[in-house]
């Protein structure tokens, strides 16, 4: 079951399903186990300069909903804690410039 889970969020990640990615990770918490887990948040993290779904949104809302057990076997990797900071502080940067009347969109808001 874990690998289905896996798989069906790696669906998700994708056009037109990529709007339903995050309920769907909802529903997946119990059949996950930390291996699959951690692939499925590094091709999150991994989805760079694609402008059709804000995978950094993705990326960034999936590691806030995950339960603890999972956040703290990923912290284990250096990568993931360095792109999830890098992620986060470009996310504040943009919502100050929205804050500041400038207005910021780069990707097309399927999610």
């Amino acid at each position: 079951m874990t690998l289905l889970a896996s798989r069906v969020l790696g669906i998700h990640m994708q056009w037109p399903l990529a709007s339903l990615f995050l309920e769907t990770a909802e529903k997946s918490w119990k059949f996950l186990n930390n291996s699959s887990y951690f692939n499925v948040l590094m091709k999150l993290l991994s989805c760079e300069n694609v402008t059709d779904i804000d995978y950094e949104y993705l990326a960034v809302e999936f590691w806030k909903h995950s339960p603890c057990q999972f956040k703290e076997n990923a912290k284990s990797s250096v990568r993931v804690r360095e792109k999830l900071k890098f992620l986060e502080e470009r996310r504040m940067k943009r919502k100050a410039v929205d804050a500041d009347g400038g207005s910021y969109k780069r990707f097309k808001k399927y999610v």
